[in-house]
């Protein structure tokens, strides 16, 4: 069982915090936060060149529209809030850079107006996208052989992001009081480490069959150090599909948006992922993010951030 320290316990009340910008990103530092007594609005880089922007309006009946505009004005991206007031808005920014967005929330009803507006900066360069929690790995969006998440926190032998690390400890410790147990087998990876695991697998079985389970170098989330592969502790189902039906596997079925996990690959999402079902993989993104994505039923990140489909590694 990991052990929680006074400074881990620390970090992870701060993490805790009611406000957006803090909520989602734990002892993460987010890209840009603004907020007034009505909207809290975050935003993270996803890739190389697009960014994520995160609307939460503390009175949704007054407001309808969030929109996101770029540095000359136009309109990149808008959405409608969600009956709770909710919205995300991808965008596509100049890759590996700053960029100044301006986020207007408008006032429901016939004729609406301004709301809510706020400008920030984001940025794409890659120091600030290996902390990003909103970060997306998958068949068609690599990471660089040499990339590593800044920060990472060792833990009971294993490397985490250090927002996951915390977050991972306090599930553990809410799972306990309910007389469930359960531990990290996996959790951040190098690219070689990733290589050699995946070379093994099509050794043994072949590409096809791999390709199935186990991502290719570069491709997976692991190097991000956001995702961890969870066992019970009898070790029942370890990293097989019917870990489920254990009750470690239900209680992080059930559980892990309020800690800001998501279960990343599922028995329905692998036509946007590519992958069988994994209920044991954890993707961190922040509880607000985790919250948000199981009241909106999205089936995958790729969907609910607006990016195309990974089922495959393409041409």
């Amino acid at each position: 069982m990991l052990t929680l320290s006074r400074r881990h316990l620390l970090r992870a009340a701060i993490g805790s915090s009611a406000a957006l910008g803090i909520a989602l990103g734990s002892s993460a530092s987010p890209v840009s936060a603004a907020s007034s007594a009505d909207v809290d609005v975050m935003a993270e880089p996803m890739t190389t060149d697009r960014v994520l922007v995160a609307v939460d309006a503390a009175k949704p009946g007054s407001l309808s529209t969030a929109v996101v505009r770029g540095p000359a004005g136009k309109a990149l991206g808008k959405a409608t809030l969600s009956a709770t007031g909710k919205a995300l808005v991808p965008v596509k920014v100049a890759a590996n850079a700053e960029t100044t967005l301006t986020i207007t929330v408008l006032t429901a009803g016939k004729n609406p107006t301004v709301g809510f507006e706020e400008t920030i900066t984001v940025s794409t360069q890659e120091s600030r996208l290996a902390s990003s929690i909103w970060r997306v790995v998958n068949k068609r969006l690599p990471m660089g052989a040499d990339e590593v998440p800044e920060g990472l926190e060792t833990v009971a032998g294993l490397q985490f992001h250090p927002a996951a690390a915390v977050s991972f400890l306090v599930f553990q410790e809410a799972a306990l009081a309910q007389k469930v147990s359960f531990q990290a087998v996996s959790a951040y990876r190098t690219y070689a480490r990733q290589k050699t695991l995946y070379d093994g697998y099509v050794e043994r079985e072949g590409r096809d069959a791999a390709d199935r389970y186990s991502a290719r170098p570069g491709h997976s989330e692991h190097q991000t150090g956001l995702a961890i592969d969870a066992r019970a502790s009898d070790d029942e189902c370890t990293l097989d599909e019917c870990f489920e039906d254990t009750p470690e596997g239900t209680f992080i079925a059930q559980h892990a948006a309020d800690h800001g996990f998501v279960i990343r690959y599922t028995k329905g999402n692998g036509g946007h992922t590519g992958y069988d079902p994994e209920p044991w993989h954890l993707r961190y993104v922040g509880t607000w993010m985790a919250r948000y994505l199981k009241e909106s039923k999205a089936t995958s990140l790729e969907e609910a951030w607006g990016l195309p489909a990974a089922p495959d590694y393409g041409p």
